[in-house]
């Protein structure tokens, strides 16, 4: 790798390793809702009577994750370096 600048000048050559992850990531677990979207009649942490709710729950470590209803996505959310994720959706 090296640079140039506007003027041309060309920098000392360095190397380096690149290393690139091609495991896919587990799917998430422990999806749940949170305690003020919790509104339904079941308090089985998964019913809700709203349609604005909060979902969190755990993946990879910074991996990307894509909350879907059905085939509509929700959106998606960066896990944390824990894995933890929390995303605000509106299914109205």
């Amino acid at each position: 790798v090296y640079t140039v600048d506007i003027a041309g000048n060309i920098s000392t050559a360095s190397t380096g390793t690149v290393t690139i992850d091609t495991t896919n990531p587990s799917a998430p677990t422990g999806l749940s809702l949170a305690d003020s979207s919790n509104t339904g009649s079941n308090d089985d942490n998964i019913t809700s009577q709203t349609s604005a709710l909060t979902l969190s729950g755990t993946a990879e470590a910074n991996a990307t994750v894509e909350l879907f209803n059905g085939a509509t996505s929700l959106g998606t959310v960066t896990a944390d370096n824990s894995g933890n994720f929390s995303k605000d959706v509106d299914l109205s």
